[in-house]
């Protein structure tokens, strides 16, 4: 008898999903190294959700890695909400440190969310600017036959 066929082995091997799977690898990478942290960290996703002041499904998001790759500053949170620090890190071709920076100052840069105002569109007004008078619609007598 034959092994059956896994499914996503099956899947792989169609080139337009091999290519997909391909493309989202980075991004499913960071989002297994955040997961890692928040689990070493003992946190789950609604403590680290109220730690770094998100809500707990961008936390699952991130997690799951998506199709875009997190902001320095969103893994600086993040890694602050674990109680750890973000660095970027500089490796030569065998693998030694070159140099790394922290991430320390990008993670306190967004504590506060971004704050906007709505577009001024027509009809709307400034503050102080009064509303222009409505003219007042005149009622015509009706006319009976």
């Amino acid at each position: 008898m034959t092994p059956p066929v896994r499914v996503f082995d099956w899947l792989i091997e169609d080139p337009a999903l091999r290519r997909a799977w391909d493309e989202d690898a980075l991004p499913r990478a960071i989002g297994d190294a955040l997961t890692g942290m928040r689990r070493g960290a003992g946190l789950s996703q609604a403590e680290l959700a109220r730690a770094a002041g998100w809500d707990p499904s961008y936390v699952s998001r991130l997690e799951r890695g998506g199709s875009a790759v997190p902001a320095p500053e969103t893994v600086a949170r993040f890694a602050a909400a674990c109680g750890l620090v973000a660095s970027y890190a500089f490796h030569d071709a065998a693998g030694a440190t070159l140099a790394e920076i922290p991430l320390v100052a990008l993670a306190g840069k967004v504590r506060r969310p971004l704050r906007r105002r709505p577009a001024r569109g027509i009809g709307q007004r400034s503050a102080g600017e009064r509303a222009p008078e409505r003219p007042t619609r005149q009622r015509l007598p009706l006319v009976q036959s």
